[in-house]
């Protein structure tokens, strides 16, 4: 990926996703209603404050001089002047 925020954006959807699934299975073996209950409760926990810290890190880079990565246009510029270039044998 190019650039520290497109890491960041895919590890935080698995990251919330991942232990939104697991705690889902974990309700479904609870024998005691009590347990599910906590396990909804650290569920919405959960799926509120890991969007907010990847978007605290995000914010954190961005403020530590981290600039996003390259435009579309600086992208097709540079796909332009490789094809002139021709194959490079690296």
């Amino acid at each position: 990926l190019p650039d520290i925020f497109s890491r960041m954006h895919g590890v935080g959807i698995v990251d919330t996703l991942g232990i939104m699934l697991i705690l889902c299975g974990l309700m479904f073996q609870a024998e005691e209603w009590i347990v599910v209950v906590k396990l909804g409760m650290i569920l919405v926990f959960i799926f509120f404050t890991s969007p907010t810290t990847t978007f605290a890190l995000a914010r954190a880079a961005i403020y530590g001089g981290v600039t996003p990565g390259p435009t579309s246009e600086e992208l097709s510029e540079a796909r332009k002047h490789q094809k002139e270039a021709g194959p490079s044998n690296t």
